[in-house]
């Protein structure tokens, strides 16, 4: 793998409490080397410029966790956060208006008839409830199923 120069800039460097600049020009570990090489024989990835991704895997091999534990990271993953809880909430409003606007309706005399939607709903209020997890205890239903993970 061949060596590059830093391309962060003093500015940058300066605002980091950490300078991530020496990883640039270090050597691979066996490590990296042989993931480097695992990702190529098992996507079938042919890069344009081979240098270039064994530093850019050796690169992101090294500064992973730093950069996950990075500020800028976890500003990002508290945005995240916040729009979930948000997004979350709306479909709950939602919901408590329908049943207010439906609660105000005035019932029919006769009732529709069922249509298969009805059985749909019907067939999954007849599952069970879903089991109480208790940590640390596996508790094993007649459906799991035994599955084969890839790795």
């Amino acid at each position: 793998m061949a060596g590059r120069a830093p391309s962060v800039s003093a500015a940058k460097a300066a605002a980091n409490p950490r300078d991530y600049t020496g990883y640039a020009d270090k050597k691979p570990t066996d490590l990296q080397a042989r993931f480097t090489q695992w990702i190529l024989d098992n996507t079938g990835y042919e890069p344009d410029d081979i240098e270039a991704f064994e530093d850019g895997v050796r690169l992101a091999v090294s500064l992973r966790m730093a950069f996950q534990a990075s500020p800028e990271n976890q500003a990002v993953l508290a945005e995240n956060k916040v729009k979930a809880a948000q997004k979350a909430e709306k479909p709950a409003k939602v919901a408590k208006v329908k049943k207010t606007k439906k609660a105000a309706e005035p019932e029919a005399e006769d009732e529709p008839e069922e249509t298969e939607d009805d059985d749909a709903e019907q067939d999954e209020e007849d599952e069970p409830a879903p089991v109480k997890r208790v940590p640390g205890k596996r508790v094993k239903r007649d459906d799991d199923a035994e599955e084969e993970v890839p790795f």
